[in-house]
């Protein structure tokens, strides 16, 4: 049976749920949910917030500043602009729509710092909890819109027009016939098995590139500095490693090696230096046999500050003043090439959130952008498709690719080739392997991500090559996938 709406979003995190928000009550929408929301994708586990600037001159400027500058000076300077100066404007909207920000007893919002900011930008919704609390909100205010339908299902293909341009989905192997669709699928991190996001099927990816879609920066994966260390024999069992915000170190917290020896970090800001640069301090420091801690113990009330992360260590039996940290897999930079409102190089299709590659980001992501990017994009990529007039086509094509296969195998192969460090040899081995393998949408973009990496000769930002350690700083790439088996082609 065939499902007929104006606009199918699949993903149902901050960009899914602040593009169907967005569209006038004339508009059917259909999203498309994995599992039961509000409990699904990435933006739950969000222990950071939302890296808001004021709408002043100054604040604008100096938050364009700290994004290109923790970017290593690949970001797009026009995108990092154009996200920045909607900054204030999407705070009053998700405001408008329900979402309550932490206050100051005065009334005024209260901010926080996180690593690479320069002065305190960062809105929390219950200390720790801004993630749940965001998808709890504007998921109910999404079930209360009449024009919104949840549909809990796999994205199982893409549907194409005689123009090539997408005009659909199928779900559950249904189609779902829309005039625009918008994949709102969250990164990659589930190609790894260290990490701290849930895992996530690659499919949207490559259907996406099927369709003829290009990606970029797809070198570059954040790894999180301060994910809990646990034994193996905990970490074996859960699906993700639980996350110790950024926002800790804000209020002072440090990191240290035994008890109280301070990590060694090549940065003026030390534990509040960017994130590619305490990952690498933290990896080598673990390389040389040393165990790191977070040191909170001059953080008062850290129970009432920070009651999810107290939550997850006492679930483990870990002391909150001394917690023991690991790097871990966090945030795919790269992604799907789009516009800030979700634009792709194939007509119909809109790709947001952590799942499009603006430019924004750059080479290392800075703290908190992330869900002012996701909102801003879901917000755009509806004001997009509404003043174009929702499309219509008649389905030609039907794109399907087959279930992600033979994952724990490509995990254990990316946790080492794309790891924090990286180098010729591990990156080609990989490749290699990766191409006798039976192949599925995470052996695709597995591959996809190595090639980048091997690709780009230098060392910026999140991507470092032991081979290569001096930066250059070499153009953004991007590639469609007809080239992506060309440049594999000379390589294996």
């Amino acid at each position: 049976m065939t499902q007929q709406c104006d606009v199918v979003i699949v993903g149902v995190g901050i960009a899914g749920l602040s593009a169907a928000l967005s569209f006038n009550a004339n508009t059917s929408v259909v999203i498309i949910s994995e599992k039961k929301p509000p409990q699904n994708g990435s933006t739950p586990f969000a222990q950071g917030g939302i890296a808001f600037s004021n709408s002043s001159d100054k604040s604008i400027a100096l938050h364009i500043k700290d994004t290109i500058k923790a970017g290593a000076g690949l970001s797009d300077a026009k995108i990092v602009e154009t996200f920045i100066q909607k900054s204030d404007s999407t705070k009053k909207w998700l405001e408008s729509h329900g979402v309550d920000f932490d206050r100051n007893i005065d009334g005024s919002l209260q901010q926080g710092r996180e690593a690479a900011h320069s002065v305190n930008r960062v809105a929390h919704i219950g200390g720790d909890a801004t993630g749940k609390r965001l998808s709890e909100t504007l998921y109910n205010k999404a079930m209360a819109q009449e024009n919104i339908e949840i549909k809990i299902a796999q994205l199982s293909g893409l549907l194409l027009d005689n123009n090539g341009s997408a005009c659909g989905v199928e779900a559950d192997g249904y189609p779902v016939e829309a005039g625009s669709v918008i994949f709102a699928t969250g990164g990659a991190s589930g190609l790894f098995g260290s990490r701290t996001a849930p895992s996530q099927p690659s499919t949207a990816f490559k259907l996406a590139m099927e369709a003829g879609a290009y990606a970029s920066d797809l070198e570059f994966f954040q790894y999180h500095p301060t994910a809990l260390d646990l034994p193996n024999e905990i970490s074996s069992t859960i699906d993700k490693i639980p996350l110790i915000s950024e926002a800790v170190r804000g209020q002072g917290a440090t990191l240290v090696t035994g008890l109280d020896t301070p990590l060694k970090i090549d940065h003026a800001d030390k534990s509040l230096a960017p994130r590619d640069i305490v990952s690498r301090a933290v990896f080598h420091a673990r390389q040389q046999g040393m165990r790191v801690h977070l040191d909170t113990s001059c953080i008062k009330d850290f129970k009432t500050k920070f009651p999810s992360i107290d939550a997850i260590c006492q679930q483990f039996k870990i002391d909150t003043r001394h917690i023991p940290i690991c790097n871990a897999m966090h945030y795919q930079i790269g992604g799907i090439d789009a516009l800030p409102d979700g634009t792709t190089s194939v007509e119909g299709l809109y790709v947001i959130g952590e799942a499009a590659s603006t430019g924004l980001h750059g080479a290392n992501r800075l703290a908190s952008n992330s869900l002012l990017e996701a909102s801003i994009m879901g917000l755009l990529s509806a004001q997009k498709i509404s003043k174009t007039n929702i499309r219509s086509g008649q389905t030609a094509q039907r794109l399907r690719t087959g279930r992600d296969m033979a994952r724990s195998v490509s995990r254990d192969l990316n946790d080492r080739a794309l790891g924090i460090i990286r180098n010729h040899d591990s990156l080609r081995d990989s490749l290699l392997t990766l191409s006798t393998m039976p192949q599925s949408p995470n052996i695709t973009i597995s591959q996809m991500c190595t090639l980048f990496a091997l690709l780009r000769k230098e060392s910026i930002g999140s991507h470092f090559r032991s081979d290569y350690p001096d930066r250059k700083l070499y153009p953004r790439r991007s590639m469609n996938l007809d080239e992506f088996k060309q440049e594999l082609k000379q390589v294996i």
